[in-house]
């Protein structure tokens, strides 16, 4: 498209093999007319904006669309609506981190992790210019699920330290010894498998694999350190356990 061959050929020789898409496709009839689809690459300064005005002026009910609208509109909706979103989900996530844990410790510890999770990696995109679009925002909340299992993971583990009669930093070592492994080995297949999303060509699959394993990886180092500060500085009574 950026370059086009000048070769003309008849719609007859199109009717056959591959190129047939471009009749299918782009080519129309309406009331006897043909109707053909054009994708024009503006580069003067103002053109689209002419563009616009000519498409409303011939036809007012005209919707136009593209990547960069959606992009727009997108960011529109996410200013609009992501604080209604975070609210409601912050809820779900609280009913169900209050169901499977119980403990008001626990809880906290939880949602602790995930809301530094997340805002962390909100800042480190903003720091590091990554885009935030219709294709990479859309695996946020596939990084709130991982950071609740790896913080889910390391409290259960606790609790179950705790109920054995273990207090302190054996809690602590215990909790890290047999858990730590896994969810490191988990966050960081998951980190790499994002990464090679970070090599294509389109942008919107490299953002997207940009975010996960920046994300991945965060939420690995927040979960290891933010639980067992917690779990240091609000330890659990023996006879509550």
């Amino acid at each position: 498209m950026r370059a086009p061959p000048r070769q003309e050929v008849t719609l007859a020789d199109l009717e056959r093999g591959p190129a047939s898409i471009l009749l299918s496709r782009y080519l129309g009839q309406d009331a006897g007319e043909a109707l053909v689809a054009l994708y024009v690459r503006p580069r003067d300064t103002g053109s689209v904006e002419r563009i616009e005005r000519a498409i409303r002026e011939e036809d007012p009910r005209a919707m136009l669309t593209g990547y960069t609208r959606l992009e727009a509109s997108l960011r529109e909706t996410l200013a609009h609506d992501m604080p209604r979103i975070a609210i409601v989900a912050g809820g779900l996530v609280l009913l169900a981190l209050s169901a499977s844990l119980r403990s008001a410790r626990d809880i906290a510890l939880a949602a602790l992790v995930v809301a530094s999770e997340i805002s962390l990696v909100l800042l480190l995109i903003r720091a590091l210019g990554i885009p935030l679009h219709a294709y990479d925002a859309l695996v946020i909340p596939v990084l709130l699920g991982i950071t609740v299992d790896e913080g889910m993971f390391l409290l259960h583990r606790a609790r179950d330290v705790e109920a054995a009669g273990g207090s302190g930093d054996a809690v602590i070592r215990e909790t890290l010894r047999h858990e730590a492994p896994a969810i490191a080995a988990t966050a960081l297949t998951t980190a790499a498998g994002f990464s090679a999303l970070a090599f294509c060509r389109f942008d919107g699959l490299r953002d997207l694999g940009r975010v996960g394993a920046l994300g991945s990886a965060v939420g690995l180092v927040v979960a290891l350190l933010v639980v067992p500060a917690g779990l240091r500085l609000w330890p659990r009574g023996r006879r509550r356990a």
